[in-house]
């Protein structure tokens, strides 16, 4: 690369990757958080939900988790000199740079593989409701969450031996590439990858978005046809099924691209500044994806605004509630006091009115 390519990249890693994605993982860890404490509150409360909107509550809270946890990993890279190429033994970042790439494609795929989850979810729910209320269960959620994530560490787990270091003089050591790693297996697991984390998603999202756009629009033209309002589960759903959509069109738009370039890359692309420059853009992209489903969640779903508000409106008036006796909240009727007044005394009576 030329000099004037190097400072163009440098320039943009420090824009992207030291300003933008800090302040993005930043609010997406933050969103997340919010997100599992209402989908928590939301569970908690579930008078209101059937079995199917509580078990993609469910898949939701594991999404969230998933990607706070996304975030919480990539915040790091801040502190990421990609010209330093040496390390002490008790650098962070040495241990960073040599195992992130794993622990960041763990979060990846797990989050791709749970969105994958809850739109098929949503898809049985809307084109086979009898079969999915037998067969999707909370418990099932549960397992297929964990069998997922155990997936996805199990799958990124020969990145590990990727990379290598070696001692430097000083007590400073170097990472580098590891040559004893066999060539064809890292090559056959990033094809793997590809096409499992990729591709495969990319169609059956692709395939769900459209049965949830076609579910929202016929419902649409039966409520037009027979001039009636959506029943309140209805509408629950219905919120559900544009969140999902909402999100699918944002994996496709943010996460998408960053795959692709990876995927182009290992087929063997030789213009190392086109693809740097690319990667640096789809990765920031990436990183939106994993931080933007809050916003998403408050725009689409009226409850999660309303459980939100409430805790919201909670937590500063329990801090500033003094220590007092307990006051009666609720109105007292006429002869209500009657009785009262045979029970307390007459000072107490008073402190009622």
């Amino acid at each position: 690369m030329s000099e004037s390519e190097k400072y163009t990249l440098e320039t943009l890693h420090f824009y992207l990757y030291s300003i933008s994605t800090p302040i993005v993982c930043c609010i997406g860890f933050l969103g997340n958080i919010l997100n599992i404490v209402v989908f928590t509150k939301k569970k908690k409360s579930t008078g209101g939900m059937d079995d199917m909107e509580n078990c993609s509550t469910v898949v939701l809270l594991a999404l969230a988790a998933s990607d706070m946890l996304f975030c919480l990993t990539v915040f790091p890279v801040v502190f990421q000199d990609p010209r330093k190429k040496s390390y002490q033994h008790t650098d962070f970042m040495l241990f960073y740079n040599l195992y992130s790439n794993t622990i960041i494609s763990v979060f990846i795929l797990s989050s791709t593989l749970l969105t994958v989850l809850v739109a098929v979810m949503r898809f049985l729910a809307i084109c086979h409701p009898f079969r999915a209320r037998r067969v999707i269960t909370v418990k099932r959620s549960v397992l297929a969450i964990g069998i997922l994530f155990l997936f996805s560490v199990a799958f990124n787990l020969p990145s590990l031996w990727q990379r290598k270091t070696i001692h430097c003089m000083h007590n400073y050591v170097k990472i580098i590439n590891n040559d004893s790693a066999d060539d064809s297996f890292m090559y056959i697991q990033k094809i793997l990858w590809a096409i499992v984390g990729n591709f495969i998603p990319l169609l059956i999202l692709f395939f769900c978005n459209i049965h949830l756009i076609r579910a929202i629009r016929s419902s649409e033209h039966l409520q037009q046809a027979h001039h009636c309002s959506e029943p309140t589960r209805s509408s629950s759903h219905r919120r559900i099924n544009i969140a999902m959509i909402a999100i699918i069109t944002c994996f496709f738009i943010l996460v998408a691209p960053s795959e692709f370039t990876k995927f182009i890359a290992l087929l063997g692309n030789n213009n190392r500044f086109v693809f740097f420059l690319v990667s640096y853009v789809t990765n920031t992209l990436q990183c939106v994806n994993f931080s933007i489903n809050f916003v998403l969640y408050y725009i689409i779903i009226a409850p999660f605004r309303k459980i939100l508000r409430d805790i919201m409106c909670t937590f500063p008036s329990s801090r500033g509630r003094k220590k007092g006796p307990p006051q009666l909240l609720v109105e007292v009727s006429t002869k209500e006091r009657h009785h009262l007044f045979l029970l307390y005394s007459l000072k107490e009576i008073r402190h009622l009115k």
